[in-house]
């Protein structure tokens, strides 16, 4: 499968990903170069079949009931311990009993045990993986190394640089000097002083 995409050097999470729309985004992310953690819930040859697909190095399948909060922080964390970081999260599972009847007629079991999978594992699902991207470290080829600060902005370190003379430039393209560097904390706005309103603040 030719993708014109590039994936390298990230980890996606794809859950419910042994078949259907999950399965074919697994490859899709593979093929574009990234390693993936997917979960299944009870396709397991399916899972592992696919795996061997799209090579075992960079394709780990998952089992996870995924039915409430807890079971996604532990398929985060399993991701992580398996590939080192999480870059990208796709969330794809979900179920609907096989005995399908009118809302009318409906147990709150039924409801329940359906909900479970389809909200509760969605919501423990992002939130962890959100928490862990915001823990890794940025590295960018522009700005260098930075972080997620917890109000959202992604900080960095400025840098102050200084037109060189003519009789300074040594090759093509060399034509600044680095005067100063900004440490990330002191380039952007104190996070005591963010307007974000979902950051929580010690009134």
């Amino acid at each position: 499968m030719s993708i014109p995409l590039s994936l390298s050097g990230k980890v996606a999470l794809i859950s419910g990903g042994s078949r259907g729309i999950g399965a074919a985004t697994v490859r899709m992310f593979t093929a574009a170069g990234a390693k993936v953690a997917f979960s299944y819930r009870s396709a397991r040859s399916q899972a592992e079949a696919l795996a061997k697909e799209c090579g075992a190095e960079v394709c780990v399948p998952i089992a996870s009931e995924l039915s409430n909060p807890e079971a996604g922080r532990l398929l985060v964390a399993e991701t992580v311990k398996t590939f080192g970081r999480l870059d990208i999260l796709v969330a794809n599972h979900g179920v609907w009993p096989e005995r399908d009847v009118a809302i009318e007629r409906m147990s709150d079991e039924q409801w329940r045990s359906t909900m479970s999978v389809n909200l509760d594992g969605v919501f423990g699902l992002v939130k962890h993986a959100v928490a862990q991207m915001k823990a890794t470290p940025t590295d960018d080829p522009l700005f260098g190394k930075g972080s997620i600060r917890a109000d959202g902005r992604k900080i960095h370190p400025a840098y102050l640089f200084e037109v060189k003379k003519p009789s300074e430039s040594k090759y093509p393209w060399d034509y600044y000097k680095l005067i100063a560097t900004i440490p990330a904390d002191e380039a952007f706005l104190p996070l005591e002083k963010s307007v974000c309103p979902m950051l929580n603040k010690k009134s």
